[in-house]
């Protein structure tokens, strides 16, 4: 005949967990939620950042990449000279 398992009830209490992290050498402590609003702040200014990132094309960085070599070494490199398959392994 198998046991009955009792499962404890744990009392969670209402005060929320700290959060704790250096920050230039200080260690700064604050409750989850303000944590919470925190991380959101920042990942709002990253993903602003992220949109002021420049894109470029591959294209047009190979053409560029190939005119700084001509430039810097005087010596003319034919676009098919580059083994593409190398960079998207």
């Amino acid at each position: 005949m198998a046991k009955k398992q009792t499962v404890k009830k744990v009392k969670r209490s209402k005060r929320q967990p700290n959060v704790e992290f250096a920050v230039n050498g200080c260690l700064v402590t604050m409750t989850y939620s303000e944590w919470e609003k925190q991380c959101q702040k920042w990942k709002e200014k990253l993903v602003s950042y992220i949109k002021d990132i420049p894109v470029v094309p591959v294209t047009n960085f190979f053409n560029y990449s190939l005119m700084l070599h001509y430039c810097v070494n005087s010596e003319y490199l034919n676009p098919s000279a580059i083994p593409l398959h190398l960079l998207f392994e």
